[in-house]
């Protein structure tokens, strides 16, 4: 309503029952490899958050738990869809500290 909705409701969300299996060299999807090597993920785990780039989702959350990951052994990428007022905040944290995310 905030962004000018006329109706605006909650409703659940459910997730798979079972996730799929992971991306691998026999995976049915052709583009799955192709957007994973243009985003350098080819060889390690992949992390998407989408969402607006506001206060309230927690992305400072998520760039603190980016750093834990980049001493792991291949340090999973975590990209970023999203545009918002923090944009230019998260953008110069990932940079200052060489964080393994894509915004």
């Amino acid at each position: 309503r905030r962004t000018g909705a006329r109706d605006a409701r909650l409703g659940p969300v459910a997730l798979p029952a079972r996730p799929g299996p992971p991306a691998g060299p026999d995976d049915p999807d052709p583009l799955r490899p192709k957007v994973r090597a243009e985003l350098g993920a080819i060889d390690r785990p992949l992390l998407v958050a989408v969402g607006s780039l506001e206060r309230h989702r927690g992305y400072d959350l998520l760039l603190d738990a980016a750093r834990v990951w980049r001493r792991l052994d291949p340090a999973p990428l975590v990209v970023v869809a999203g545009e918002g007022p923090l944009r230019g905040e998260l953008q110069g944290r990932i940079e200052g500290e060489g964080l393994p995310v894509a915004l």
